[in-house]
C-alpha cells in the first residue's frame, strides 16, 4: 500500500508530501518502535504514528514530533500495517521498527524538544525581524518561490515551494499560512495573507505565476501525521 503524508507530527521522520510504503503485518507481531498506519474508530481518517507501547488488544501511539502520547488507543484490528519505506523527492529510505525504531523516535523527540526550547528563547527576536523584513532587505538575492495547489479530500491545500522544499502551506478550508522556520525571515507573510488573487513569488512580494494544480493523491490515499 502507498500513501502520501500530510501534517507535522512525525517530522523529521515523515514530512508533508512524503510517499510511504506500508506492509501488512500478517503473522508478525506489533512491536514498540514500529511506525504503523491505523484508522481512527470514530471516522475514516488514517493516521501514521509510532508505537509507544503494546497493551493488547490496544497500542499506545505517539508522533515523533509530539510532546506526549496520543489521546486515542487504536485496537489491533484498526492497524492497516507498518511503514517500511519513505520516499522524499527521488530518494527512498528504509524505516526501521522495533528497538531501532524506538531509539530513533526517542532521538527525534529529544531533537524536536531542543529545537522548541531554542525557538522559545529566540522567538521574540525572530518574530520582530520577520515583521520588520530586515533579513529580506539585507540579503543580496531574492528567494524564488512557486505556489502549488494540491487537491485533498477535505479541499484544496496550497503549498509555497522554494525549489523542492515546502516552506509554507495553507491547509484546506483555512485562511492561515503556516510558514516553516526560519523562512518567515525570507517570505513576506502579509503578501501570502492577501489572498491567492496575487500569488507570492519573490521574498520582496513580487507576484509570480499562478498556482500550479496537482491532484496530490498517492496511488492509494492520503494519510495524516496530525
Amino acid at each position: 500500500m502507498y500513501f502520501h503524508c500530510c501534517g507535522p507530527s512525525m517530522s523529521p521522520t515523515l514530512k508533508p508530501g512524503d510517499l510511504i510504503v506500508v506492509a501488512p503485518y500478517a503473522s508478525r507481531p506489533v512491536r514498540r518502535g514500529d511506525l504503523i498506519v491505523f484508522r481512527l474508530q470514530d471516522c475514516s481518517r488514517l493516521i501514521v504514528h509510532r508505537v509507544a507501547a503494546v497493551r493488547e488488544p490496544y497500542v499506545m501511539v505517539r508522533g515523533d514530533n509530539n510532546t506526549r502520547p496520543d489521546p486515542w488507543l487504536p485496537e489491533m484490528k484498526d492497524i492497516l500495517g507498518r511503514v517500511v519505506q519513505r520516499q522524499r523527492s527521488r530518494n527512498a529510505h528504509f524505516l526501521a521498527g522495533g528497538a531501532a525504531g524506538d531509539l530513533y523516535g526517542r532521538a527525534a523527540r529529544a531533537l524536536a524538544e531542543a529545537r522548541r526550547t531554542c525557538f522559545r528563547l529566540f522567538r521574540p527576536a525572530y518574530l520582530w525581524a520577520a515583521e520588520q523584513g530586515i533579513i529580506r532587505r539585507l540579503l543580496p538575492f531574492r528567494l524564488r518561490t512557486r505556489m502549488v495547489a494540491v487537491e485533498r479530500p477535505e479541499g484544496t491545500e496550497f503549498l509555497l515551494l522554494a525549489g523542492r522544499i515546502v516552506i509554507a502551506r495553507r491547509p484546506a478550508n483555512s485562511g492561515t499560512w503556516l510558514v516553516r522556520r526560519p523562512f518567515k525571515l525570507l517570505v513576506d507573510v502579509r503578501s501570502l495573507s492577501r489572498g491567492l488573487s496575487a500569488p507570492p513569488g519573490d521574498a520582496d512580494g513580487e507576484p509570480e505565476r499562478p498556482a500550479e494544480r496537482s491532484s496530490g493523491r498517492a496511488p492509494e490515499n492520503d494519510i495524516m501525521t496530525t
